[in-house]
């Protein structure tokens, strides 16, 4: 175990650490103003001696379906492993959604979800829908990084997944109209991406792996709590379990205001949650003071505010301050934006680490 792997698991289970843990997820575009100060052939990452990465493996039904079909100085529209048809308008956050894969059951009892376990998703290289830049094999990532790095292996909850082969606001009908089928649909994917998380546990050693899940806007959850407990929490439950049994930590991902399902996400069996997003309400002393130990956290530091030095310090002191034992791995609430001066996030890291001792030699 690395110091990095054992610094975090300390965190996580509420002891004390010798520093608060790192991690950030970073946009393309603030990569971009970043190599073009620091230089091209840096990693951030290693640059900034940060904690916990990402290691990822092809996760996608059919692998071998993705395929280019448009490409101007505008955009470029690809058909992706699911079988979504999207958009990539150059510069643009996101990807549009021009057609999903599943427009009735038919369409889904002709589906196929290729072997979980194929060669191909752990040691060929793939390409991020998101950014369509090349990303090495898993195996290659494993290796490079499996020394230094706390790896954090990574697969969609099952309401992730279907909306990826049904769209958002069909899913969102299925539920109410048509439970049977959705019901049907939501048990096969989530079969399909047990077996891929626990490839990437087993494959890679990996002592964590997170359940990215959107699940939640601003406002709160895009279901009611019961809704959620009936059609989605068993198979979120079922796949907690599966990874834990192998002896990983889960982490779980939903941007917006979750409050109304943290229970749920706790007897799930859930050990950390990203991103604590303040915008929509979230907030880590809140949510420490509610659950004690029962939830560590990987997020929460409020992105806006890293415009402002004396914000930034302010920020830090509160977070920080609330979490001298454990429970917390700091990081950005969502993502570190292209807004982000490069120079304010170095800020916010020193602080991280100057206020974290001094904090550790009070106690």
């Amino acid at each position: 175990m690395n110091k990095a792997e054992e610094r975090v698991l300390k965190a996580v289970r509420y002891e004390r650490p010798d520093r608060l843990p790192t991690y950030d997820w970073f946009w393309p575009e603030f990569m971009g103003n970043w190599h073009r100060e620091k230089g091209r052939q840096l990693d951030i990452y290693d640059h900034y001696r940060l904690d916990v990465r990402n290691v990822g493996a092809d996760i996608s039904p059919n692998p071998a379906s993705f395929k280019i079909l448009e490409k101007t100085d505008q955009h470029v529209v690809f058909r992706n492993g699911w079988g979504m048809l999207c958009r990539k308008v150059h510069d643009a956050a996101m990807l549009e959604f021009l057609e999903f894969p599943i427009q009735n059951e038919k369409d889904f009892s002709h589906y196929v979800f290729f072997d979980p376990a194929a060669s191909r998703r752990y040691n060929e290289a793939f390409v991020d829908d998101l950014s369509l830049d090349k990303v090495s094999p898993f195996a290659e990532q494993v290796e490079r990084y499996g020394e230094t790095f706390c790896l954090l292996g990574a697969v969609l909850d099952p309401y992730e997944s279907l909306w990826r082969l049904r769209g958002v606001e069909q899913i969102l009908i299925d539920m109410i109209d048509n439970p049977r089928v959705f019901k049907m649909m939501i048990s096969e994917v989530t079969e399909f991406m047990i077996q891929i998380g626990l490839e990437q546990i087993r494959a890679g050693q990996l002592p964590a792996i997170i359940i990215l899940g959107d699940v939640a806007f601003k406002n709160g959850p895009f279901f009611s709590p019961q809704m959620y407990r009936d059609m989605i929490f068993p198979h979120l439950r079922k796949m907690v379990h599966c990874f834990k049994a192998e002896g990983a930590l889960v982490f779980y991902h939903t941007d917006g205001n979750c409050s109304a399902l943290i229970d749920m996400f706790i007897e799930a069996g859930i050990d950390v949650l990203n991103p604590i997003e303040v915008a929509a309400g979230m907030d880590l002393t809140d949510l420490k003071r509610k659950y004690g130990k029962q939830l560590a956290y990987m997020g929460g530091f409020d992105k806006r505010r890293l415009f402002d030095k004396q914000d930034i310090e302010d920020e830090v002191k509160s977070k920080v301050n609330a979490f001298p034992t454990g429970g917390l791995i700091a990081s950005i609430d969502h993502s570190v934006g292209p807004d982000i001066p490069v120079e304010n996030y170095e800020y916010y890291l020193k602080l991280i680490k100057e206020i974290n001792i001094q904090a550790m030699e009070q106690i």
